[in-house]
C-alpha cells in the first residue's frame, strides 16, 4: 500500500509534469516558496506608509508558509503546495476532456464527465453551497472538487446551462475553467483569511480577451 503523496505523485503529478505540486516542500525548492501574509491591524498612527500586510503569525517560528513541516498529515481535501504553472497543467487536462495529446485519455470517458455533473442531491437545487458560502454561491453546484457556476435563468440539473467551474483555496487562490469558450485561468496570492473573489470579474476580462 503506498501513502497518498507517493499515488498522487504516480497517477496524477508525474504524467502531467506537476513536478512542483507537493505536500511537503523540498530542501531544493524552499528558496521559491511564497510568504503568507494576514491583514495588518493597528490600533494606532503609524508613520510613513502604512503597511496593510504583515507575516502570517499562526505558523510555526521560522516558517514563512505551509508544506515545510513533517509534523503534519497527508489529506485528500487539503494540504498540497503548488504553483500556477503546474495547476495549469491540470486545468488543461479537464479543458481538453482528459486527453494529453498523442498518449490518449487520461480516465474513461464516462469517469470523466462525472467531473463536469453536479452531484449535490437534487433536493439542494442551486442553493446546495449557500449555507457554507452565502447568498453570493446561487445558482451554484457542486461536482467532485469543482464548484458549477450556472448561466443566469439556467438549471442545475441541465449541463448545458452550466456557465464556468470553479473553486477557491484558503490564501485567496483561485481558479476558474470555461469549457464553451476553451478558456481556463488560475489566480494566486497568499494570505489569509479569505476575503474576496476574483474569479467572476477574471471570467469576465478573459473573455473580452478571447479571440
Amino acid at each position: 500500500m503506498k501513502p497518498l503523496d507517493q499515488v498522487l505523485k504516480d497517477e496524477i503529478f508525474s504524467p502531467l509534469g506537476m513536478h512542483d505540486t507537493l505536500f511537503r516542500i523540498p530542501a531544493d525548492k524552499i528558496n521559491r516558496l511564497a510568504s503568507m501574509y494576514e491583514p495588518r491591524v493597528a490600533t494606532y498612527p503609524i508613520p510613513g506608509i502604512y503597511k496593510r500586510f504583515q507575516q502570517y503569525k499562526a505558523l510555526p517560528k521560522n516558517q514563512r508558509n505551509f508544506g515545510l513541516s513533517d509534523q503534519t498529515y497527508l489529506s485528500g481535501g487539503a494540504g498540497l503546495i503548488s504553483t500556477a504553472n503546474d495547476y495549469a497543467k491540470f486545468l488543461s487536462l479537464l479543458a481538453n476532456d482528459f486527453r494529453m495529446g498523442s498518449d490518449g485519455l487520461f480516465i474513461t470517458p464516462g469517469l470523466g464527465q462525472k467531473m463536469f455533473i453536479n452531484q449535490l442531491p437534487e433536493a439542494l437545487g442551486d442553493e446546495g453551497l449557500t449555507y457554507n458560502f452565502g447568498p453570493a454561491s446561487k445558482p451554484e453546484g457542486f461536482s467532485y472538487g469543482l464548484g458549477i457556476r450556472v448561466k443566469p435563468g439556467g438549471d442545475i440539473k441541465d449541463p448545458l446551462t452550466y456557465d464556468y467551474y470553479h473553486w477557491a483555496g484558503a490564501a485567496n487562490t483561485g481558479f476558474w475553467l470555461d469549457r464553451n469558450n476553451s478558456i481556463y485561468g488560475v489566480f494566486m496570492t497568499q494570505h489569509i483569511p479569505i476575503q474576496y473573489n476574483q474569479v467572476p470579474e477574471l471570467v469576465k476580462i478573459s473573455r473580452g480577451l478571447a479571440p
